[in-house]
């Protein structure tokens, strides 16, 4: 099945980040259609205009783009083409992962928490005006509509990850109207979930606590300007924009960019680091479906990182953005041809194991061997199911023979349904949980 998605080059550093994340996904194997775009100053430049209505018209027919930096025109009267392009589609939720990466040196490892912003309301509205010489006037929208869809978002997205904690961020003490309505409506939309932790923080008080205790913290749910500020001082806590990526949702389709600037220092030079964007190409697979790719490529870069040989400048290394991009294709076609062949094997012997399997009571296994490979089925009931594993020697399949569950690989949670399959590479920590009354998977084993 091939997809229709709209790719933004942008400005800067822009196109060369973008075409890297497009050749990637492209070497994953997952069929795209890309219908390129202009948007900034390329657009202003060459049509008069920084998002164009032809721009906006494929992103409502694709429902799905990626977007490069893009600058804003200085001195036009053009609003942010990022705030036009998320209240244009309706983008109400920006979701920005932020993860520690190996080979990545910062004051904290194992950081691994989400922030969800609420996208199109609060000060970005851009409502203000001069109050002749005296000053200026700013407005602060908050609406019931606005702040209880931005709560259901950041309560689904932790029920569907399993994440185990929702954070609201506030100064609701000051801004008791405004705030506090964001606060109410947050509480209403927790009281649906229980069996996720809800918590509080003003904005202030928070800002203490994430620069010494980041781990202690999962998913954090913010209005629009607390929500900016926190995803650039989450990024700089592992690492930096350069490796922070972003994606803008709505009812009716999503945008996936980094966020990082223009950066016009660099800009034609080959030296911009690509992992931002391809990691957002990532999250774009996911959106839609494609999780296999999804996790392969995510392997692909964290093991690149990891080496740390293959890496631009900003990461401690010395090499060009072409040159980590094709350290990464490199990596992700080994990973792609592992899996192949799991998958190959698999077709020959999955009526086999599912037989088998179905006979077994809850959480055990049958093992059996051909030539090239090691093979298990596992069988649990009644959600109680849980394996955590570390294959130092193995490239593992996982195919999901009956049920529903969610396996965490590096860190990333992903759903799993009956005929959906999840590569996990040598080396990776991996956790299947069963999420319903039965989950039947099959861990296939590469020998060496």
């Amino acid at each position: 099945m091939s997809h229709e998605v709209t790719l933004i080059p942008g400005d800067g550093i822009g196109p060369e980040v973008t075409a890297a994340a497009r050749r990637v996904i492209d070497a994953s194997g997952v069929s795209i259609i890309w219908h390129e775009k202009l948007a900034g100053q390329a657009a202003a430049d060459a049509v008069g205009d920084p998002l164009p209505d032809d721009t906006l018209e494929s992103i409502k027919r694709t429902r799905v783009a990626l977007k490069g930096p893009t600058g804003t025109p200085v001195g036009s009267g053009f609003r942010s083409i990022n705030v036009a392009l998320r209240q244009s589609l309706e983008l109400y939720a920006n979701l920005r992962p932020v993860r520690s990466y190996r080979g990545i040196r910062t004051p904290f490892e194992d950081v691994d928490l989400v922030i969800v912003r609420e996208n199109t309301e609060d000060l970005y509205v851009g409502i203000e005006h001069q109050v002749d010489d005296l000053g200026a006037v700013g407005f602060k929208i908050t609406t019931r509509k606005g702040s209880e869809r931005i709560a259901r978002f950041a309560f689904e997205y932790a029920k569907r990850l399993g994440r185990r904690t929702v954070t609201a961020v506030h100064k609701a003490n000051i801004f008791n109207a405004s705030d506090g309505l964001f606060l109410a409506c947050c509480r209403r939309v927790a009281g649906a979930y229980p069996e996720i932790d809800y918590q509080e923080r003003l904005v202030d008080n928070l800002a203490a606590q994430m620069i010494r205790r980041p781990r202690d913290f999962d998913v954090l749910l913010l209005p629009n300007l607390y929500g900016d500020i926190y995803s650039d001082l989450c990024a700089g806590l592992v690492g930096g924009l350069g490796v922070a990526p972003g994606a803008n949702i709505g009812e009716h389709g999503a945008v996936f960019e980094a966020v990082h600037g223009t950066a016009p220092d660099i800009a034609g030079k080959n030296l911009a680091n690509p992992t931002a964007m391809i990691l957002s190409g990532v999250m774009l697979l996911e959106y839609l479906g494609e999780f296999d790719a999804a996790g392969r490529i995510r392997a692909a870069v964290e093991s690149v990182l990891a080496e740390g040989w293959a890496v631009t400048r900003d990461l401690g290394g010395e090499s060009t953005t072409t040159g980590m991009t094709d350290a990464i294709v490199r990596r992700l076609e080994t990973t792609r041809g592992s899996a192949q062949a799991l998958l190959d094997e698999s077709s020959r012997v999955v009526d086999l194991v599912r037989a088998a399997a179905a006979a077994h009571h809850d959480g055990t296994v049958w093992n059996a061997a051909t030539d090239e490979f090691v093979l298990t089925a596992v069988s649990y009931r009644d959600g109680g199911g849980s394996t955590s594993h570390v294959n130092p020697e193995f490239d593992q399949l996982v195919v999901v023979l009956e049920g529903e569950g969610i396996i965490e690989i590096a860190g990333e949670r992903y759903p799993l349904h009956a005929g959906e399959v999840a590569y996990v590479p040598k080396g990776t920590r991996r956790q299947i949980r069963a999420d319903g009354e039965r989950l039947v998977y099959l861990t296939i084993n590469r020998k060496r």
